[in-house]
This record gives structure tokens, sequence and C-alpha cells, in this order.
């Protein structure tokens, strides 16, 4: 699995990441 992440912090981080990069 992911680093002890849930499947919703997952998600919620890949949000941050697709944001960041538009930035």
């Amino acid at each position: 699995h992911h680093f002890g992440f849930s499947d919703a912090d997952m998600e919620r981080l890949e949000e941050q990441a697709d944001a960041a990069d538009k930035d």
C-alpha cells in the first residue's frame, strides 16, 4: 500500500500535486 496513507489521503495528496503543477 501507500506509505501508511489511506486511499482518501492519497487522493487528497494527488489533488495537491496537480494544483502545484498548475502553479
